[in-house]
Formats: structure tokens, C-alpha cells, sequence
């Protein structure tokens, strides 16, 4: 097995949980040979388990996040998961390009569009409530119907 999967949402719709569930579900059914690997921006900004945004960094955390994904392709983990927003096609684009190039199979997972409150409460990353409502409305164009 060879399996990539692209999360898409908005901050607070549930990615990281329904990850999880995704690594319980393949880790069932594939037994102790089973290899994965998840890859967040968001892992990027934790300092001694303490998330501290820094957007001077974006750039640089979603380089380093896309490089490390690489690397579990290269290394033929059976399950490579990036757990980004991947709202826009120029965030996901490149993780597809490289997951086609290593052969991966790609499963695309849109989490559904929820109320901007209920991810504003949701999200463990103090995200402000008008960053998430621009969130939705971008993700609003590429949510597939």
C-alpha cells in the first residue's frame, strides 16, 4: 500500500481527529507491517508543547513540512498524511505533484463547511474568528459539491 491523503478545512473542522481515525482504520487492517507518517505545518510552531504562531515563519514551516513529506515518499511509508487547511490549490498542489512522482495513490479528504463559531470554539490554535471566516469563504470555491 502506498496511500497519500490531502486534508482539507478550515481550522477547527476536525482534521487532526479524523487523521487519527484514519491511522486507526489502516493500522486494523495492514497489522504490524503497517508505516505511516503525518505531516503538519502547525507541528512547526509547537515550542516545549506550546503552539506560538509566528507568520514571519509561514513560509518557511510549510517548506520544511513539504520537504519531510518527501521524505516518507521517498521512504515508501505505506500511509503519508498532510494535516494542513490546504484551502487554496496552490497549498495542496505540490504535495500531489510529489506523492504522483513517488507513485502514491491520493485521496483527497474535504472536511465539511461549519459554522465560523463552532470552529472558532473547535480550534486548538487560538485561530481568530476572521481568519477562519476567510477560511470559508476561500474554501467555499474548491469545496467539491
Amino acid at each position: 500500500m502506498k496511500l497519500a491523503i490531502i486534508m482539507h478545512g478550515i481550522s477547527g473542522s476536525g482534521k487532526s481527529t479524523t487523521t487519527k481515525k484514519f491511522i486507526e482504520k489502516y493500522s486494523k487492517e495492514y497489522g504490524d507491517s503497517f508505516t505511516y507518517a503525518i505531516h503538519s505545518t502547525d507541528d512547526y510552531f509547537m515550542n516545549d508543547g506550546e503552539y506560538i504562531f509566528n507568520p514571519d515563519k509561514l513560509v518557511e514551516h510549510h517548506d520544511l513540512n513539504h520537504k519531510e513529506f518527501c521524505n516518507s515518499l521517498n521512504r515508501n511509508i505505506n500511509l503519508v498524511i498532510v494535516d494542513n487547511t490546504n484551502i487554496l490549490p496552490e497549498h495542496w498542489k505540490p504535495y500531489v505533484i510529489a506523492a504522483n512522482n513517488e507513485e502514491y495513490r491520493i485521496q483527497h479528504f474535504w472536511m465539511p463547511i461549519i459554522e465560523a463559531e463552532v470552529a472558532f470554539d473547535r480550534n486548538l490554535h487560538s485561530v481568530p474568528i476572521h481568519i477562519i471566516e476567510n477560511q470559508i469563504e476561500n474554501y467555499k470555491k474548491y469545496y467539491p459539491n
